[in-house]
């Protein structure tokens, strides 16, 4: 008879960063629904940050690096992010509604995968919901095709590279997505089509947020 013995560690706590955006129009750059979810939750550390006062040494220290709306990526956070998620880390993007397209699109080339376009003012809502993906499988107690979603009243088309690794958790009625997951090297990357803020969609004051971010 054999025996095996395993080695691993268990986190007590799950250390997250978002990196923010200044804003001179707003008395914080802190999002209230990202500080509301992981901030008052005892298993995660939840810690914030100005994108132009980032420890990039610091970065491999967390499991998840949340992008909050920033206007543009600097090639320098770029380079960081890209060896972050290599080694295994998670990037979940909110793009900006000032984002900088081309910002965007030079940062996630060095995934491959694909990228936001200009935004689309018509209103849609999400339809589709992939059931099989982990992160829902046992949300539901049953699936339904007349389930309520989050409504959009803008968002950002994202660009169809059919070589990416596209895997697509929340879909639109009009066949863009609105949440997709790529796996890059020992990481993960989330991209959605629409930042934080209710004047582009409902989908933080909707049931479906708090088990999609978590």
């Amino acid at each position: 008879r054999s025996k095996f013995y395993f080695s691993y560690s268990i986190l007590k706590q799950i250390p997250v960063l978002c990196i923010n955006s200044p804003d001179k129009s707003k008395s914080t750059n802190i999002n209230p629904y990202l500080l509301s979810l992981f901030g008052k939750d005892s298993l995660i550390t939840f810690s914030n940050v100005e994108d132009s006062r980032i420890d990039y040494s610091a970065l491999l220290n967390y499991r998840m690096i949340i992008l909050n709306e920033l206007k543009t990526v600097s090639s320098g956070l770029a380079q960081e992010l890209n060896k972050f998620v290599v080694n295994g880390g998670n990037i979940m993007v909110f793009p900006s509604e000032q984002a900088d397209i081309d910002s965007y699109k030079e940062f996630l080339a060095g995934f491959n995968t694909n990228y936001y376009e200009k935004a689309d003012t018509a209103k849609t809502k999400v339809d589709n919901v992939n059931f099989a993906a982990d992160i829902y499988r046992e949300v539901f107690e049953k699936r339904s095709e007349n389930i309520d979603l989050p409504v959009v009243f803008s968002h950002y088309p994202m660009s169809k590279n059919s070589r990416s690794s596209e895997e697509t958790l929340l879909k639109l009625r009009n066949g863009d997505s609105f949440l997709s997951r790529y796996s890059i090297g020992k990481g993960k990357i989330y991209l959605f089509a629409v930042p934080l803020n209710v004047s582009w969609s409902n989908f933080v004051k909707h049931a479906i947020f708090v088990p999609t971010l978590y």
